[in-house]
């Protein structure tokens, strides 16, 4: 059988091919092969360099590195979202992210649509790396859980596309909420990823030494776990009252985070004895059933940050509890009048800005109206 016209203009084209070659000036060819082999280099290490970051060997007895040890840290930036839904519409909920360098925490995300419409979007604008270290979920409640797993037509905080996911660390406990089954396939698919998990039971527990307890953002610069206790007593109920709790220390500053920790968390928070913060974010946005005065001498806050809506079912937050605060501090913001709101510690020093007018909450026009569903009055 003879050679098909197909053969043939495929040796002619190859011939050709070797000729053109041939005339390169070999100087030529050698930079090609330079330039080739410095951009697979380049490839090469910035796939190995997301690997290290991820790379368990960071961990050392409860502690992990979330950067190489000895790394120093300028300031860090945390941002208390104003969550809004579908069309805009202002939602209760808690969503706080930090910023450390390359590392990125997400503290809750609000409700399923303020998840995919607020907290979605920041992270996709923020995390520059694509990986976000850390997740912390601190109880099961819509308003705090819904945002990780999104709308039914959107992606939830814990499903962005192109993002890795380090650490996922929560409450631990089984809900019986087809919210809390959507969330649990959405966070073990994560584990199956490669995210590292643990429950809040699991890193107290003496047994488990695994657990991590401290994450380290820098040389002075570290999230540590409270072990508050509530999560272990099955007597409790109120999920509101096993919410993870955090202590962010930068340097000489402190801000606490708790979720919606109600009295009897509360209690064991300050058995903790804590002592004074820097930014303390009000418990349960603002709740009378929370924000204790026993907890308030001791933690002693500079500056309040409440996380809500100007208007929710629940009329949170209470004006008795903003003048409850200011029996503490004048430093008292809110998300709902000042828009997202921006702490950031840098040379030893809260720096405070908002998306829009930074305004004490006690001199805004929400406090100062008159409404007999959330009047103001001496709180003792």
């Amino acid at each position: 059988m003879g050679t098909t016209k197909k053969s043939k203009n495929q040796k002619i084209i190859k011939k050709q091919v070797n000729k053109a070659i041939k005339r390169i000036p070999l100087g030529i060819v050698i930079c090609i092969l330079i330039v080739g082999c410095i951009v697979g280099y380049l490839y090469y290490k910035k796939i190995n360099d997301n690997k290290d970051s991820t790379n368990e060997n960071n961990i050392k007895g409860n502690v992990a590195y979330l950067v190489q040890e000895g790394t120093t840290v300028d300031d860090v930036k945390i941002t208390f979202l104003e969550l809004f839904g579908t069309n805009g519409n202002p939602q209760i909920g808690d969503s706080v992210f930090i910023e450390c360098g390359d590392i990125d925490i997400l503290i809750d995300a609000g409700e399923k649509a303020s998840g995919s419409n607020t907290v979605v979007p920041f992270i996709e604008e923020h995390v520059s790396d694509n990986i976000l270290e850390l997740v912390i979920v601190t109880h099961a409640d819509s308003d705090h859980l819904g945002g990780m797993v999104g709308l039914s037509n959107s992606y939830g905080a814990l499903e962005v596309p192109e993002i890795t996911y380090q650490y996922i660390v929560d409450f631990g406990y089984e809900g019986q909420t087809q919210l809390y089954k959507d969330y649990l396939e959405v966070r073990n698919k994560k584990i199956k990823e490669g995210t590292k998990y643990f429950s809040i039971g699991s890193i107290f527990d003496s047994d488990y030494l695994e657990a991590i307890t401290r994450f380290y953002l820098g040389v002075d610069t570290y999230l540590d776990l409270l072990d508050y206790k509530t999560y272990e007593i099955s007597e409790i109920t109120d999920d509101n009252d096993r919410s993870v709790s955090c202590l962010l220390t930068h340097n000489d500053k402190k801000v606490l985070l708790c979720g919606d920790a109600e009295k009897k968390e509360e209690a064991y928070l300050t058995s903790l004895n804590i002592g004074h913060v820097d930014v303390f974010k009000a418990n349960h946005h603002g709740s009378p059933t929370s924000n204790t005065n026993a907890f308030l001498d001791n933690i002693t806050p500079n500056y309040v940050i409440i996380c809500s809506s100007e208007e929710n079912k629940y009329n949170l937050p209470k004006k008795t509890i903003i003048e409850r605060f200011n029996n503490y501090t004048e430093n008292v913001f809110a998300t709902f009048i000042s828009g997202n709101i921006m702490i950031t510690l840098k040379d030893n020093d809260v720096i405070v800005s908002a998306e829009k007018s930074l305004v004490f909450v006690q001199k805004s026009d929400w406090y100062l109206t008159d409404d007999p569903d959330n009047p103001r009055q001496t709180c003792f």
